[in-house]
């Protein structure tokens, strides 16, 4: 009540507890009458008033952006493309860092780390690479089944996309593309519970998209290598090797028989 005017609260006084006042005339009472609010303070500004202005009474230029025509009333710095010249380093901030972060990774001579089978196991994942000393820029390239046996499948494969990471398709991992193929199709689940169904039903979109694109090899001319999950067949040339003996092959007997 300390911040209502003293008259009010006198009127207030006279109006709930019905104390008469003998003392005041016609005029006190016409004054008594008029309504309350036009002796109450008011903050109400005019609408227009509200809409143009920003914090701290600063005027914004344009009320429907946070970041540009003033950034908010001038809060925040202006980013839109008319006031770049203005702009810390007119704007190439951001290319500067990302050519700084690539020359230092240069300077370290990044590495290719091939991983095979991590089957799920995020933490052994995990730790093999701090035991590597993985720094950004090194490429990390999968050698197929990063899916199934282990506790984590879902996150080994977003861990795998997150760092750009390389992969070679494997059999589980095929075997999860195909049931993620049949979820879209409509086909019903299976009745006897699948880890490679529960796989393609969790994978979010990204994931699933990263899981896909694997190829059945990678070959690298300048490292001299050849990148596949299972095995190749001797004697034929890569684009005629059979991509179910790519993911599944074991031995190859000497009467020339895979397995």
């Amino acid at each position: 009540e300390s911040g209502w005017f003293e008259e009010v609260l006198d009127q207030l006084s006279d109006e709930w507890l019905f104390i008469p006042n003998e003392a005041n005339n016609d005029d006190d009472n016409n004054e008594r009458d008029k309504p309350m609010e036009s002796k109450m303070p008011s903050n109400k500004r005019d609408d227009d008033d509200a809409a143009a202005a920003g914090p701290f009474g600063v005027e914004a230029r344009d009320t429907d952006d946070l970041f540009l025509g003033g950034g908010n009333g001038g809060v925040f710095f202006d980013y839109s493309a008319s006031n770049i010249e203005n702009a810390p380093f007119q704007g190439s901030l951001g290319p500067l860092l990302l050519d700084a972060a690539v020359e230092r990774a240069k300077q370290r001579y990044p590495r290719v780390i091939a991983i095979g089978d991590v089957h799920g196991c995020i933490d052994e994942l995990q730790d093999l690479l701090r035991l590597c000393d993985y720094q950004p820029g090194d490429l990390v390239i999968f050698l197929g089944d990063l899916v199934c046996k282990g506790p984590d499948s879902i996150s080994v494969v977003q861990m795998a996309r997150e760092i750009g990471a390389m992969g070679i398709r494997g059999n589980h991992d095929f075997e999860v593309v195909r049931w993620y193929q049949a979820i879209q199709s409509g086909v019903d689940p299976p009745v006897v519970g699948s880890e490679h169904f529960h796989i393609a039903s969790c994978l979010n979109k990204a994931d699933m998209k990263w899981l896909y694109s694997l190829p059945w090899y990678i070959s690298s001319k300048d490292l001299g290598a050849l990148f596949v999950h299972a095995g190749l067949v001797a004697g034929i040339r890569l684009a005629k090797q059979n991509p179910r003996l790519m993911m599944n092959m074991r031995s190859i007997l000497p009467d020339g028989t895979v397995t």
